[in-house]
C-alpha cells in the first residue's frame, strides 16, 4: 500500500475508488501512471468531506483532503485510482480542499498541498511544475479537464482564487526540495535571448 502516513493520517479505505467492487488490490484499481496532482475545493468542511467520501452512495473520493489549518487526511491508497475527476481518475492524484467556492486556500493548506506535491515527485517523479491541462504534468486543478475539453467533471472546481495560487504552492515545493528552478507553466512559450556579438 501507498500511504503517506508521515504526512497524513488514513482515514480510508472508501470504497469509492478503484473500480468499486471492494476489493482494493486489482490490477482494474490501480493507477495507470501518475501525471501529477489535481488540486478540488471540498465545498464543504474537512471531517464531513470525509465522511461522504466513505459513504457508498457518494460516488465520490480523493486521494488526500486537507484542513483550513494544514491536517491532511489520506482516503485512498496513492496507487490506487480515486474518483474525483472522471476520466482523469487513472492518472493524477486528487486533494480536496476544505472550503468553498470563491474562497483561496490558506497558508496552512498552501503548505500543506507543497509538502504533498514534493512527496509526489519523490515516489513518482512527478515535476515540480504548473500543469494547466491533463495532457500536462505537475500540479494541475480540476476545471483544467474542462477548460481544455476534456470530460473531468466539474467546470467550476477550485475557483480562480485557488487557480491563482499554484505559483506559490510549486514555489513553495521548490523551497522544501532544495529546487531551484523557476515555477514555470511547461505549456506557456519561454521567451529566448539571441546575444550578437
Amino acid at each position: 500500500m501507498a500511504l503517506w502516513t508521515d504526512l497524513a493520517t488514513w482515514r480510508g479505505p472508501t470504497v469509492n475508488s478503484g473500480d468499486g467492487d471492494k476489493n482494493g488490490n486489482e490490477a482494474s484499481d490501480r493507477m495507470t501512471e501518475h501525471r501529477g496532482i489535481v488540486l478540488h475545493i471540498a465545498e464543504g468542511y474537512f471531517e464531513g468531506t470525509i465522511a461522504w467520501q466513505k459513504n457508498p452512495t457518494a460516488d465520490v473520493s480523493s486521494h488526500f483532503v486537507v484542513a483550513k489549518d494544514g491536517r491532511i487526511a489520506q482516503m485512498v491508497d496513492t496507487d490506487i485510482r480515486s474518483w474525483a475527476q472522471r476520466s482523469g481518475n487513472p492518472t493524477w492524484l486528487s486533494v480536496e480542499n476544505e472550503g468553498f467556492v470563491p474562497g483561496a486556500l490558506t497558508p496552512q493548506q498552501i503548505e500543506a498541498n507543497a509538502r504533498l506535491l514534493v512527496r509526489a515527485n519523490q515516489v513518482y517523479d512527478i515535476p515540480l511544475q504548473i500543469a494547466t491541462s491533463p495532457s500536462g504534468r505537475g500540479l494541475g486543478h480540476h476545471s483544467m479537464g474542462a477548460e481544455n475539453g476534456v470530460d473531468w467533471g466539474h467546470p467550476h472546481c477550485p475557483g480562480p482564487a485557488i487557480i491563482a495560487q499554484k505559483p506559490a504552492i510549486v514555489s513553495r515545493a521548490l523551497e522544501l526540495s532544495g529546487s531551484e528552478v523557476v515555477p514555470v507553466a511547461p505549456d506557456r512559450p519561454r521567451r529566448r535571448w539571441i546575444i550578437d556579438n
